[in-house]
């Protein structure tokens, strides 16, 4: 397996959701493996203001 394959295959992993690839080609074998990153989002809540009795 050639340098410029294992690039080619680095590249369309960065471009599918794929998050591990195994292949053997000539008796070389060849594991990727990456880990899915995940964005958080985080959401402020504000509590409603609270009531208070008329005394």
């Amino acid at each position: 397996m050639e340098l410029e394959d294992l690039k080619q295959l680095i590249e369309l992993l960065k471009e599918t959701d794929i998050t591990e690839f195994q292949v053997e080609k000539e008796g070389t074998k060849v594991k990727i493996k990456r880990e899915k990153f995940f964005p958080t989002l985080e959401i402020a809540t504000q509590k409603a203001p609270s009531l208070q009795e008329a005394a």
